[in-house]
C-alpha cells in the first residue's frame, strides 16, 4: 500500500512539475514575442534617431539660403527651430499618442504581464509606434534624396569640360582628384544608413568639388564659352543672362548641353 502512495504521490508531483514547466514555456514564448516586436521597433527608431541627425546637420547648412525650401518643404513633417528641426503640428500629435498608449500598454503589463500580448493596448501601442516609424522613415528619405540632388546640382560637371582637363599638364592633378572624389561621393550617396557623419563627409566632398571646378583651365574653349562656364562652375559667381552670347548658345546647342540650364529670376 506504501509503494502505491508514493507511486501515485511521485506521479502528482511529475504532473505538477509538467503543469509548471508548460506554463512556463508559454510566459517564456509570450515574453519573447513582445520583446522581438518592440526591439524591432526600437532598432527604426534608433536608425532613424541617426538620420535626424545627419538632417538636423543638412538644415544647419541650408538655413538662410533659398536652397532651404527645397529640401524642408512646407508639406514636409519639419520646419526650422533654432538651428535644428522640429516636428509640425501634425508629427508633434501623433508622437504624443504614441506615447500616451506607450504607457498604457506598460501600465497593462505591470498588472497582466505576458497575456497583455492578446490585449488592446499592447496591440495598439506596438501599431502606432510602428506607423511613426515609416512616417518618420519617409520623411527622412525625402529629405535626404531632395538634398542629394541639390549636392548633384553643384558637382555636375559637363563631360566635354571634365575631359579637356584629361590631358591638360596644369590640370591633370585636379583632373585625377575630381575623379576620385566623385567617386567617393557617389559610394556615400548608396549608403544605406545615414549618419550625421555621412553628411559631414557628403558636405565636405561637396565644397572640395567645386572648388576643382572652378580651378579647371578652360582656355581652349570659345572665349564667351569659357567664361560662360567659368561663372557656372565657381561657387562665388552667378551666370548671368548676359553670358548667354549667340557663341554660347551656339556650343551649348551643337553639344545638346541646353537643357542642363534653366532660367531663374535673381
Amino acid at each position: 500500500m506504501n509503494s502505491l502512495k508514493e507511486r501515485v504521490a511521485t506521479f502528482k508531483s511529475e504532473i505538477m512539475l509538467a503543469d509548471s514547466s508548460q506554463q512556463n514555456e508559454v510566459i517564456i514564448e509570450g515574453n519573447e514575442i513582445i520583446y522581438n516586436e518592440l526591439r524591432s521597433v526600437s532598432d527604426k527608431f534608433k536608425t532613424q534617431f541617426e538620420f535626424l541627425q545627419a538632417l538636423n546637420y543638412v538644415n544647419r547648412k541650408l538655413e538662410e539660403t533659398p536652397d532651404y525650401s527645397t529640401v524642408f518643404s512646407d508639406d514636409c513633417i519639419y520646419r526650422n527651430g533654432i538651428s535644428t528641426i522640429v516636428f509640425n503640428r501634425e508629427a508633434a500629435e501623433l508622437i504624443s499618442s504614441a506615447i500616451t498608449k506607450f504607457d498604457e500598454f506598460e501600465r497593462a503589463w505591470r498588472d497582466e504581464n505576458y497575456k497583455v500580448q492578446q490585449k488592446d493596448s499592447y496591440i495598439h501601442a506596438r501599431d502606432m509606434l510602428k506607423g511613426l516609424s515609416e512616417k518618420i522613415k519617409a520623411a527622412n528619405e525625402d529629405c535626404w534624396q531632395k538634398w542629394l540632388a541639390l549636392i548633384d546640382k553643384r558637382v555636375f560637371i559637363e563631360e566635354q569640360v571634365l575631359e579637356s582637363q584629361k590631358y591638360n599638364p596644369t590640370q591633370k592633378d585636379n583632373y585625377e582628384k575630381f575623379n576620385r572624389e566623385i567617386s567617393t561621393l557617389e559610394a556615400l550617396k548608396r549608403n544605406r544608413t545615414v549618419t550625421k557623419d555621412c553628411a559631414i563627409r557628403i558636405q565636405e566632398l561637396r565644397d572640395s568639388l567645386e572648388n576643382l571646378k572652378a580651378q579647371f583651365d578652360l582656355s581652349d574653349f570659345p572665349k564667351d564659352v569659357a567664361r560662360f562656364f567659368k561663372a557656372v562652375n565657381s561657387p562665388f559667381e552667378t551666370a548671368t543672362l548676359d553670358l548667354l552670347t549667340p557663341q554660347v548658345l551656339d556650343w551649348l546647342k551643337s553639344n545638346s548641353k541646353l537643357t542642363n540650364f534653366k532660367v531663374e529670376r535673381k
